[in-house]
């Protein structure tokens, strides 16, 4: 994964031991393919020379990989002093000059302190522990996982929180003790301690005085450009995801515009019904005239893909678009494209995810008179003759969410609530951990969002929990694993801080989602994308579970091995690929996927990481033996 890794004072003697270990914690990434610095009690490296600043004065060395802005101008190596030194003095204060996607790091071995950053969104990311007073990081748990002063523990909590969440929300990750950065936010580590603090959160102004809304189309307009303009870069082969989405069509019909010649775009196919949105993206592609490239993924496709991507974050990730995401990628990189930009973020910015209008519709049960909720509405869901009239159902459901609390709410349909903790997992597994937790951290996230509006409230957890955990990490480790670069240009600071400033009723108006930015973007993009539901590249993974065979085989070969866990309960295993993939494939089929992808990358780590691990304790012994003999 893209990033930095190393270690602080850790301290190895030779030159040898410091390249071999810096090499080998790699995951997956070439050291040749790398910039690099060693010391005798620290080295760091970055993925990709190019897009990795190096600079060491007076004992401090200063790295930054990524496409940083500094005082809105790309970051060059002459102002790493600069930015060094005016860290020093004004602390994080001077991280508001810093802008664009990063990492940070600042080793200063005269003062044996260090100091780390990730950009404010998390397109970059860093995890750390410390053992025995050394800092060992990198951009995923598993270049610490390597590092033989580490013994890396699987957290169960975690586990939960995977199954939960269908990945691992920061700061946690799957081992016991090994964190990861949240987005905006600084690491310091001192006399062997580690201190976080937040640099930067996304403000929303709900009371700003705005210009007529006319004006402020056009003004939307014109960031868009210069966003997509910022991601050009001489050094690359740009291309585009082209989904048919709101924000994919408008990243390529603005990368043609700033090019002057046709955007090259990529899409996925699915021959299964509900889930092929490839017309969308034709008609994109027609109206802005792009260089158009199609792929059609089939069952067999994620029969082949699952061992080799299993592994690729370092821990569990169960986003099952990662296959779709991949084929993608892999389809652009043949093409000779080096640099892929994604539209992740405009719905999280400007209002675009069904759930938001869901919860329009939930907020208006608070509107109704308590004296008739109390007395009329809410008993007369618990007369059983009542329930039987059709449709009635539906109504106590409605009334039983709306009465939950945010963001409770917007869980009432995670399967493991639906299921039952209690008849998916086992009691000594249960015992040994807290199932309120994710919840907690939930609630803790809504409520440190700076805004009154419910809108922005899922908005501000949006951006952390769907974007900086699930979405970003999604795109930029599937790009990664077809050895292609990725850009965000919707996730640009101008476009944030103009996003920040619509009032919430713009966003969503009623049940009408993104309505501003449709409205906005009507004229430059086709009717009929306006007019089309969200979706974005699905995988159609419980649907072809039940037709194809080998996928079938695959999954059930998989869910085995989870009987010798003592994770889950035998039964559910049985039930989920049986009678429930039966009642609904779509719905199930994705906790299906969950689980498929935890016993891999469990299977990955008890043989390949516990491995390494060996050997490379081994060879620094060698090393360090001969070392001895010569002298």
């Amino acid at each position: 994964m893209r990033g930095l890794w190393g270690w602080f004072q850790y301290y190895l003697e030779t030159e040898n031991e410091r390249q071999y270990l810096i090499s080998s914690i790699a995951q997956d990434t070439p050291i040749d393919g790398s910039a690099t610095f060693t010391q005798e009690s620290m080295a760091i490296a970055g993925h990709l020379p190019y897009r990795t600043l190096i600079k060491e004065q007076n004992g401090m060395v200063i790295t930054i990989a990524g496409y940083p802005y500094w005082d809105d101008r790309p970051l060059q190596q002459e102002i790493l002093n600069i930015l060094a030194n005016d860290i020093q003095r004004n602390g994080i204060q001077a991280l508001s000059k810093l802008t664009g996607s990063f990492v940070l790091s600042i080793l200063d071995s005269v003062k044996k302190e260090a100091f780390f950053a990730v950009d404010r969104y998390g397109t970059y990311s860093l995890c750390y522990t410390v053992v025995k007073d050394s800092l060992i990081f990198g951009p995923t748990p598993a270049e610490i996982a390597m590092h033989p002063i580490v013994n890396p523990e699987i957290e169960n909590q975690s586990i939960y929180n995977y199954l939960y969440f269908n990945m691992i929300p920061a700061p946690e990750t799957i081992y016991k003790g090994i964190y990861r950065l949240p987005p905006g936010q600084v690491l310091y580590y001192r006399q062997g301690k580690t201190e976080i603090q937040p640099y930067w959160h996304y403000q929303f102004k709900e009371h700003e005085s705005l210009p007529s809304q006319s004006d402020l189309g056009k003004t939307l307009q014109i960031i868009l450009k210069k966003a997509v303009d910022k991601f050009v870069r001489e050094e690359n082969s740009v291309g585009a995801f082209l989904s048919g989405g709101t924000d994919s069509s408008t990243v390529a019909g603005f990368l043609g515009e700033v090019t002057g010649q046709p955007a090259r775009t990529y899409s996925i196919g699915f021959a299964a019904d509900g889930y092929d949105e490839t017309n969308y993206a034709r008609i994109a592609a027609r109206h802005f005239n792009t260089d158009h490239h199609e792929y059609y993924v089939t069952a067999q496709d994620i029969v082949t893909t699952i061992p080799k991507i299993a592994h690729i974050y370092g821990q569990p990730f169960g986003n099952s678009s990662v296959v779709p995401t991949y084929f993608c990628a892999k389809l652009a990189k043949e093409d000779d494209v080096s640099y892929l930009l994604g539209g992740d973020g405009g719905d999280e910015l400007f209002g675009g995810n069904s759930r938001y209008a869901k919860q329009w519709l939930f907020s208006l049960y608070g509107k109704i008179p308590k004296t008739l909720k109390d007395t009329i509405l809410e008993p007369i869901t618990q007369i059983s003759l009542a329930q039987k009239i059709p449709g009635f159902s539906k109504v106590g459901s409605y009334i039983e969410q709306a009465k939950m609390p945010m963001p409770d709410r917007l869980e009432s349909y995670n399967s493991l609530n639906r299921i039952g903790i209690e008849n998916i997992f086992s009691k000594d597994f249960l015992s040994s951990i807290n199932p309120d937790a994710p919840l907690q951290q939930l609630r803790s996230l809504y409520d440190g969002v700076s805004a009154q509006q419910s809108i922005n409230r899922m908005l501000g957890l949006d951006l952390r929990i769907t974007i900086a955990d699930n979405d970003l990490p999604k795109v930029i480790g599937m790009c990664n694993a077809a050895g292609i670069d990725v850009g965000f240009p919707m996730l640009d600071e101008e476009l944030g801080d103009f996003a920040a400033c619509l009032p919430a009723h713009l966003k969503v108006k009623r049940t009408h989602l993104r309505y501003f930015y449709k409205e906005a973007l009507r004229g430059f993009l086709p009717d009929e994308i306006i007019a089309k539901k969200k979706h974005g590249f699905g995988l159609p993974f419980g649907i072809w579970l039940k037709e194809y065979q080998p996928l079938h085989t695959l999954v059930s070969d998989s869910l085995a091995n989870f009987r010798d866990l003592k994770i889950i309960q035998p039964s559910i295993i049985d039930n989920l690929i049986g009678i429930r993939l039966k009642e609904h494939a779509a719905y199930y089929g994705d906790l299906v996927w969950v689980l498929v992808i935890l016993v891999q990358w469990m299977q990955y780590y008890e043989t390949k990481i516990i491995n390494k691990r060996k050997q490379i304790k081994e060879k620094l012994l060698t090393l360090k033996e001969k070392t001895s003999y010569s002298l």
